[in-house]
């Protein structure tokens, strides 16, 4: 019955449109062999999009944009301190936002009742 519930879940998900796009847009970060600091911006559309279709997870999403941007500006000076250094750095963005994405991942499909009940009745 737990596996039903789960299918049902990411059937709704999956089916609605907005967090499809929201959901494209993150993925097109993990596409890219190259991100500039402008083209994050980008993230703002999903973070608005998310801020809007869930609303009962404002500060849940707060925390997660706010852990995004510190990332970022990290980011760039903490790989430049590495490859001072080392041979190789690791740019902290990455698995930051890899983390952010399963987060709302869990949050919208695996941990939410709710949310399916309103995506089923608009």
């Amino acid at each position: 019955h737990l596996r039903e519930c789960a299918s049902c879940r990411e059937r709704a998900v999956s089916e609605d449109p907005t967090l499809l796009f929201a959901a494209a847009i993150c993925l097109t970060f993990w596409l890219t062999p190259h991100a500039m600091i402008y083209d994050w911006l980008l993230l703002l559309i999903p973070a608005v999009l998310l801020w809007q279709e869930a609303p009962q997870w404002r500060e849940r999403w707060r925390a997660l944009y706010a852990l995004v941007w510190l990332a970022t500006f990290l980011s760039g000076p903490l790989t430049h301190w590495q490859l001072q250094r080392f041979p190789v750095a690791v740019q902290l963005s990455i698995p930051v936002l890899a983390m952010v994405f399963y987060q709302a991942y869990r949050w919208l499909v695996m941990e939410n009742s709710t949310f399916v009940l309103l995506s089923e009745t608009n």
